[in-house]
């Protein structure tokens, strides 16, 4: 008997849909049936009759239409609510057992190295999480280990050309805006590559008194954690605290991820994310 009622439970979805299909069938048929009563009729009585038929269909048969509407209206409401569901999971994790574009949305030199480590580096435009477009508060978790020069960690990212990112190199940690922006041609921080159009620009925004001197090692694998919680971004790096900024120009909402270009390369390891 259980067993039967965790099989309902599990299919209700299915048995719902069938339903309906069975019900939007029998209707079909029956007004077909209904209409085959046309014998010799003139044009103008065939339409008549076809309306008259389909008025009488909808006062016989609208308890059947109203299930089929409310039916089809359920199945939307079910997927729509997966979908964001899906987006709003209590967290993301990714132990780098499945390949990369499993989890990742990336461009440039993304791989998995023979230790089953996250490899990047030559991506300019970064990678982000499939998951997270609706991630508001959240903790992002992670083991690195620099071997050139540093690690772009983004935040609060709506695709590769508007994200924050907290740059951790050997001494300091570095946030950057990265976004699309209509700018002039006389802009100094524009950027020679030109992305959508003539007119937006991929910009790129240092904060100079925003860089935030450290003193941690950090020639050798090291714990991360990132903290975003409203428009402010903590760092602790093996649980000392190495930045700290608020009111900073975040999006509400945003997925997670990693950038390095050119040259500099990291890896990473034991990727989560755990929504506060």
């Amino acid at each position: 008997m259980i067993k039967i009622k965790n099989w309902i439970n599990d299919h209700g979805g299915l048995i719902t849909n069938a339903s309906a299909i069975l019900v939007a069938i029998s209707l079909f048929i029956r007004i077909v049936l209904e209409l085959l009563d046309i014998k010799q009729m003139s044009d103008t009585e065939i339409i008549a009759h076809i309306v008259k038929t389909a008025a009488l269909a909808f006062v016989k048969y609208w308890e059947y239409l109203l299930f089929i509407l409310l039916a089809v209206l359920g199945i939307s409401l079910a997927v729509q609510y997966r979908k964001i569901n899906k987006q709003l999971s209590l967290g993301f994790e990714d132990k780098l057992d499945a390949p990369i574009n499993k989890s990742w949305d990336f461009e440039g030199a993304w791989s998995i190295t023979q230790e089953g480590d996250l490899y990047i580096t030559n991506s300019e435009r970064g990678g982000l999480s499939k998951k997270g477009a609706f991630w508001e508060n959240y903790e992002f978790s992670f083991e690195a280990n620099l071997l050139n020069d540093c690690l772009g960690v983004i935040v609060r990212a709506q695709d590769l050309n508007n994200y924050f990112m907290v740059q951790i190199t050997a001494d300091q940690i570095r946030p950057h805006l990265i976004k699309d922006e209509y700018m002039g041609d006389d802009n100094p921080n524009q950027q020679e590559r030109v992305y959508n159009s003539q007119t937006i620009k991929r910009m790129t925004y240092i904060f100079p008194d925003r860089i935030a001197n450290h003193r941690q090692t950090l020639n050798k694998w090291f714990k991360c954690l990132v903290t975003v919680k409203g428009l402010a971004i903590s760092m602790k790096i093996e649980d000392i605290p190495v930045f700290n900024g608020e009111m900073l120009p975040l999006s509400p909402s945003g997925k997670v991820g990693f950038r390095n270009f050119n040259h500099e390369a990291a890896l990473v390891k034991n990727i989560k994310v755990r929504l506060i």
